[in-house]
């Protein structure tokens, strides 16, 4: 009988533990236009999440792949959002633990002396035992704890890419500044050799009544104009290689080994692999990010209305006990304990209510958050 109560308890047991309180997560439907207002050539179509993360070399640019990689190694942006993927997945980790039995070994020794009102009794007790217990998750708040914690690692790894893109992005954009700002530099001193040639010969036809001293003043003006505009480039292309060295984590004079030589300002193909918009939105980490953050707030609700089931734990200790020292380690002293304890909060005066409702508000704002690029992308249908 009693083999058959303790088999129907862990059934139960089981049961219990197939349970999960608060809602499950499903990933929002929302309607997206299946195309573009103007459509796509044969060559638009679709784009990976690979290419995107290494669109910069369309280019073909070796110098602006080694600025990346430079960036991607030194940048201060990228090394707190690497830590702040660290720090979620010891939360994922810390979650998980949670679910598992904790097991600790003990010694222990103590004296009692009581007075000569209780007979002056004397007591000694030792002990070296080993102890193990375990929270069941009967109604599945440290499983859904753990859920709202991998949803919460993924989007620190968005996040993390998304620092990656706009590094991308702005490394790219003050590269071409830079190789812009040369190429504006080289061609201005050309046209400023040029036109000092054409002034000089401008004087000497003057000089040979050939010319007016109108054409004179003309020729000067333009060189004039031409030597003006030398220091704003000068100033502009310095800073722009500052920027490019903030980006990559360097100091300025770094940078001017690898940027001495001026080279083409890059271009890349003029057909872009775009597809269809909900795949675009699917491809910007900023909104992967928001829909794993709509995922954690959704498992947040189930460990707050967690709160309002009981907790179950169960304890047990094997060791050895003894009244003297010396016969701790005999055979005799062994014992053994187990035991159960339930927790159940009967009164709190609406505080467990309140954040049930407050983890519901924060997933409805989680959720507004998401839709709102979708909406926007929808208004261009």
């Amino acid at each position: 009988m009693k083999r058959f109560q303790t088999t129907l308890f862990c059934l139960a047991l089981l049961a219990l533990q197939a349970c999960m309180v608060g809602p499950d997560y499903q990933e929002p439907h929302l309607e997206l236009p299946a195309q573009w207002m103007t459509p796509l050539t044969a060559d638009g179509g679709r784009q990976t999440r690979g290419d995107v993360e290494n669109w910069w070399r369309v280019f073909n640019d070796p110098i602006l792949t080694a600025l990346i990689t430079m960036a991607e190694i030194d940048n201060r942006d990228v090394y707190r959002a690497e830590a702040r993927v660290l720090e979620a997945r010891a939360r994922r980790k810390l979650a998980g633990a949670e679910l598992l039995p904790t097991t600790s070994m003990s010694m222990a020794a103590s004296r009692t002396e009581t007075e000569s009102a209780l007979r002056g009794i004397n007591t000694e007790l030792y002990n070296h035992t080993l102890d193990a217990s375990w929270e069941l998750d009967l109604f599945g708040k440290k499983r859904r704890t753990l859920e709202a914690a991998e949803a919460s690692e993924e989007a620190q790894q968005e996040d993390l890419h998304d620092v990656l893109v706009s590094l991308y992005a702005e490394v790219a954009l003050n590269y071409v500044d830079v190789r812009s700002y040369q190429t504006r530099l080289s061609i201005t001193e050309s046209n400023l050799a040029a036109q000092t040639e054409t002034y000089q010969l401008t004087q000497w036809r003057q000089q040979a009544g050939l010319t007016t001293q109108l054409d004179v003043e003309q020729a000067r003006l333009t060189l004039e104009n031409t030597r003006a505009e030398l220091p704003s480039l000068k100033s502009s292309l310095g800073q722009a290689k500052h920027n490019l060295a903030l980006l990559v984590g360097r100091e300025p004079v770094a940078l001017t080994a690898i940027l001495a030589a001026r080279g083409d300002i890059p271009l890349a193909s003029a057909d872009v692999a775009v597809g269809i918009p909900a795949d675009l939105l699917r491809r910007r980490p900023d909104l992967r990010r928001a829909e794993r953050q709509l995922a954690a707030q959704t498992a947040q609700i189930g460990v707050a209305e967690g709160e309002r089931y009981p907790d179950l734990t169960l304890s047990g200790s094997i060791g050895l006990k003894s009244l003297e020292y010396a016969s701790l380690y005999s055979a005799g002293a062994r014992a053994s304990e187990i035991a159960a304890r339930t927790v159940l909060t009967l009164l709190d005066f609406g505080r467990i209510s309140s954040n049930v409702a407050i983890q519901k508000a924060l997933r409805e704002q989680a959720l507004g958050l998401y839709q709102q690029p979708h909406c926007a992308t929808s208004k261009t249908r």
